[in-house]
């Protein structure tokens, strides 16, 4: 079942924006409680005293911020104060293998350090009590994995893999020690355990868990989930969830952080309309009561967000300012003592997460789009600078921006501010310029405070758009295009009722976006700019929702619904929405290509106080018989070596002039045509063909050069099918060879799309046109005939068992490489196709054999080791049994021992080792050099059968012994003794006997007894 999506009273047009931040500051004087011009709703003063002026972070001179140059595509940063380190996850190409882990030194900001082999790293958590950086990575090519490394000396100790498929963002939590990973596609949050890097357990999700934050004074995780609209609260005591925030309607949380100066959560968070570069919002969450307190416009697309504990600043990831294409992109500044927007700070393409060094003030933000890390320098010696405006209407917005990149925002009379010594070129402006700033400045600041002013004036030529109908404070927006000339956009948005442009003469286009909830009317329209002011006044009515339901689609499947007089709606979400006032409409419903026919394509509805009910669309697929009808090839030719035509995969074959496919659908194909040897296809471009309803197609044929297509194979064992398909057409083959023949040239016939579509699962394959490597798969130009190369590579499991030494640390050697198991458990390799000898290592007393002797790899392999005790070689081990509270503190206690000998290899000499009350280690000594030693067990070297023990002192004495024979005055072979923690009991057995079935008890005061049993 797929999840419908609501979308936002309509569809909101994609507009460009002129920048990350067009905002005002609270007004001076602002108490709790008060709704501040930059929208957050009662938030309450923080704890901190709020400051009379602001700073934004400064460079020691007017310059952009340094940046450090690290791999493709920086997406997570860890910065590890204590070690002077910076860790840059590189995204690289996205699951080839490209992707990387920079490691930066932070004392002179320069890449120290480079860990390849990481596809697609998504995130990074560092563990400072394991001195740990977990590195979750996506790889859609293979599975999964998250990678732990070992910061001392940047080396892989382990890759956690089982249950794992699609990690992203990674937190370490200082509260529990675990580190939390999200999984959006399985819906989970992965708790992990850095003690022995394994998953203690799978935390479920709604849905799409993507940023992770953790709240130290409460021990609560903090889960953003895009997808469903909200943030998931965890118990990290109990790894439980415990709660859910959810955002205002049309707000999707993408970035968590905690500001431990103001004990505020902060989310940005997205639209949901699809309007990659609108506005979005930072989120103020009270963690106390996990409550949303409001919402704070920052800026354009707002991403990823760092924290100064030093004084609660915030600072979010903002932009691309224009688009992808753009080059920079901006930090927005917030101060978290009175949530409002006081900077913005220029960065590189793409900003995205980012990490405060709190030892320097310094702040490093990834530039996804630049292949960079931005370096903010912090505070240096400053003095406050002010700056006071004259010629604005009380509470107008206007911005300062300074020649070191610096931004400034007020909607009050005065701007202050801090900088270094230097002098500061500055032009003040108005949103949408439509007041003019005089020049002013410039700023000169020599060790005191400095005061400026400037003065404004309305602009001349400036269209303005007066809104009615909305709440006070609810942000709307406008977009602004010029029709005559270059083309130019402009996209202006505002929480007061009117939004200014200021722009020169000629012919524009409006478009009015929609507000959740309500309708503007004119939504759009025309209007000249002639150098006169202009007034477009603008009323929002009340809307409902109203909502299509479709069924019969095929997931991903896009349809859409035109309502009249209103933007197109279209997806592939299973419910299309948009905002209606009240009237009638008509409107119309189709799916691309009419490839779907619907239930009812045309219809109409009221909207009258209410929302309406619409009966779902159901779809249908539509599917035709097609045609294809050759020419040009001779009859007797054509009964003799018919033609083919492939057609989306479908192959057919025909002596006659005619081929049919039934059951074809609209749309675009691939196509395959060959004819006979010397008849190429004259059709120019006929490799692909756009088919709706029935059609007859030509398909002409001339006289002329075919050619042939051949693909190689390297590397697969004999016998292994593989498939490869040349413009949808599949052929499969055990042979190293196989050809595609009598093709027409790419200069005709357009290129050949080819695709290996059969690999084995793991396959690692490349592809060679010569010597030059190429794609292994997409388009190709044959122009002659041509010969392309596939060359597999697969590591196979090759798993070693051992039989013989239980417990015991073997190991294995191949080539150069030495694998060793503790507990006496498998040992695996991974190897590619080929024959491999292998080397037991020794083990003392043992003689070992392998079988198979040699190892032959085109699959998975599994060799049992035997392992077989030398003749007259004698080992030891340690038989442990320990008393806890059973018997009492202090009680000392017996044990019975009952030996069963089974018949064998060698003499085994056994050394019991046994604890003392409540679990206290008893010494040991080692095994008697010989027993001639102890004159209780004489000759014991000679002994032929029984087998016998000696119980000895903490000095080596003999206290008792006992034998198969009787033990000291009992009658039987099984005895008992009481132990203090100076003794310790040797069980002596004789050649014969390879091995000893035991069971061992152990009694108390008050019959209280436990009790085990094994075998050597």
């Amino acid at each position: 079942m797929r999840r419908s999506l609501l979308v936002l009273w309509g569809v909101v047009a994609t507009m460009v924006a002129s920048s990350c931040v067009v905002l005002s500051a609270s007004p001076p004087g602002q108490g709790a409680g008060s709704p501040s011009v930059g929208g957050i709703v009662s938030v309450p003063e923080a704890t901190v005293p709020r400051p009379t002026s602001i700073s934004v972070a400064s460079t020691s001179s007017p310059s952009d911020p340094a940046t450090i140059t690290v791999g493709p595509t920086p997406d997570a940063l860890a910065l590890d104060g204590a070690a002077g380190r910076l860790y840059v996850a590189n995204d690289g190409s996205g699951g080839t293998g490209s992707g990387s882990l920079s490691v930066v030194s932070l004392s002179n900001d320069s890449v120290e350090a480079t860990v390849v082999g990481l596809p697609d790293p998504e995130g990074l958590a560092l563990d400072t009590l394991n001195d740990q950086l977990f590195v979750p990575e996506y790889t859609p090519c293979c599975p999964s994995e998250i990678t732990v490394i070992n910061v001392t000396n940047d080396s892989v100790v382990s890759e956690i893999t089982s249950g794992v498929d699609n990690p992203t963002a990674a937190v370490f939590d200082p509260n529990n020690g675990l580190v939390y990973v999200s999984e959006p596609n399985v819906g989970a949050i992965l708790a992990i355990d850095p003690s022995n890097d394994s998953i203690l357990t799978a935390i479920p999700a709604n849905g799409g868990p993507s940023a992770l934050a953790v709240d130290p004074t409460n021990g609560h995780l903090y889960v953003a989930e895009p997808s469903w609209g909200n943030i998931t609260v965890i118990d990290g005591s109990t790894n439980k969830i415990v709660g859910s925030i959810t955002p205002p309607p049309g707000n999707l949380p993408a970035g968590l952080t905690y500001d431990p100066v103001n004990g505020y959560l902060y989310s940005t968070d997205h639209s949901h309309s699809g309007c990659d570069f609108c506005q979005g919002n930072l989120s103020v969450i009270d963690p106390a009561n996990d409550s949303l307190l409001g919402t704070l416009p920052v800026g354009i697309y707002p991403r990823a967000l760092a924290v100064d504990p030093s004084n609660g600043r915030v600072f979010v990831s903002c932009g691309p300012d224009t688009g992808f294409n753009s080059t920079t992109g901006s930090i927005t500044v917030v101060d978290g003592s009175s949530n409002t927007v006081i900077g913005s700070i220029p960065v590189g393409k793409i900003p995205g997460p980012s990490a405060f060094d709190t030892s320097t003030g310094d702040l490093y933000v990834a530039d996804m789009g630049s292949d960079t890390v931005s370096v903010v320098p912090g505070n240096l010696s400053s003095f406050p600078v002010t700056v006071s405006e004259t010629g604005l209407p009380p509470g107008a917005s206007w911005s300062l921006n300074l020649s070191n990149g610096e931004a400034y925002f007020s909607s009050g009379a005065n701007l202050t501010f801090f900088e270094p010594n230097g002098t500061y070129s500055a032009t003040a402006s108005t949103p949408g310029n439509a007041y003019i700033a005089a020049p002013f400045g410039p700023i000169v600041v020599n060790g005191s405070a400095v005061s400026l002013s400037v003065s404004f004036s309305a602009n001349p030529n400036t269209v303005t758009f007066v809104e009615a109908g909305l709440p006070p404070g609810t942000f709307w927006a406008v977009g602004l295009t010029r029709t005559s000339g270059n083309g130019s956009q402009a996209f202006h948005n505002s929480s007061t009722p009117s939004i200014s442009f200021v722009e020169t003469s000629g012919s524009y286009s409006f478009v009015i976006l929609p507000v959740y909830g309500f309708q503007p009317e004119p939504s759009s329209g025309n209007l000249t700019l002639n150098g006169t002011p202009l007034e477009v006044d603008v009323t929002f009515s009340s809307a409902y929702l109203v909502s299509f339901v479709e069924e019969g689609l095929p997931l991903g499947t896009d349809w859409f619904v035109n309502v009249t007089g209103e933007p197109s709606l279209g997806g592939t979400q299973s419910t299309l929405s948009l905002g209606l006032p009240n009237g009638t409409y008509a409107f119309t419903v189709a799916t691309s290509q009419h490839r779907y026919a619907p239930s009812y394509s045309v219809g109409s509805l009221n909207v009258n106080g209410t929302s309406p009910t619409i009966p779902a669309v159901r779809f249908t697929l539509q599917t035709f018989t097609e045609t294809f009808t050759e020419s040009g090839i001779p009859a007797k030719t054509l009964a003799k070596h018919g033609w083919t035509m492939v057609l989306n995969g479908s192959r057919k074959w025909s002596t006659s002039p005619t081929i049919s496919f039934s059951g074809v659908a609209n749309g675009s194909y691939p196509v395959l045509v060959t004819g006979p040897s010397g008849y190429f296809v004259s059709i120019s471009r006929a490799s692909s063909i756009t088919l709706s309803g029935a059609n007859s197609v030509p398909v002409p044929f001339e006289r002329g050069t075919t050619l042939t297509f051949t693909f190689v194979e390297k590397g697969l064992v004999k016998d292994r099918a593989w498939c490869v398909s040349l413009n949808n057409a599949t052929s499969c083959t055990t042979k190293t060879r196989q050809s595609f023949v009598n093709l027409t040239s790419s200069s005709v016939y357009g290129d050949y799309s080819y695709a290996v579509v059969s690999p084995l699962g793991g396959q690692n394959i490349s592809a060679a046109f010569g010597k030059v490597s190429i794609p292994v798969d997409g388009p190709w130009p044959v122009d002659a005939n041509m010969t392309l190369t596939y060359t597999f590579a697969y590591d196979y499991p090759v798993t070693f068992t051992e039989t013989g030494a239980p417990n015991e640390t073997w190991s294995v050697t191949i080539g150069k490489e030495t694998l060793s198991s503790p507990t006496g458990g498998p040992i695996v390799f991974g190897l590619p196709n080929g024959t491999y000898r292998y080397k037991i290592g020794a083990l003392p007393g043992y003689t070992s054999v392998g079988s198979p002797k040699k190892v032959v790899v085109p699959t998975a392999v599994s060799v049992v080791v035997t392992f077989v005790p030398k003749k007259g070689a004698s080992r030891s081990y340690e038989l442990g049994m320990s008393e806890t509270e059973a018997f009492g503190s202090g009680t000392e206690f017996g044990i019975v021992l009952a030996i069963s000998p089974t018949a064998g290899l060698a003499t085994a000499v056994l050394g019991l080792k046994i604890a003392g009350p409540n679990g206290t280690a008893l010494p040991t000594v080692g095994p008697p050099a010989s027993c001639r030693a102890y004159a209780a067990v004489s000759e014991c070297a000679a002994v032929t059968g029984g087998w016998y023990a000696v119980l000895v002192g903490a000095n080596g004495t003999v206290s008792a012994a006992y034998g198969s024979s009787g033990w000291r005055g009992f009658a039987s072979g099984v005895g008992s003794v009481g132990l203090s923690a100076a003794d310790t009991l040797w069980i002596i057995t004789p050649t014969s006997y390879a091995g000893i079935g035991y069971t061992l008890s152990a009694f108390g005061v008050g019959g209280a007894s436990v009790s085990g049993s094994t075998a050597l």
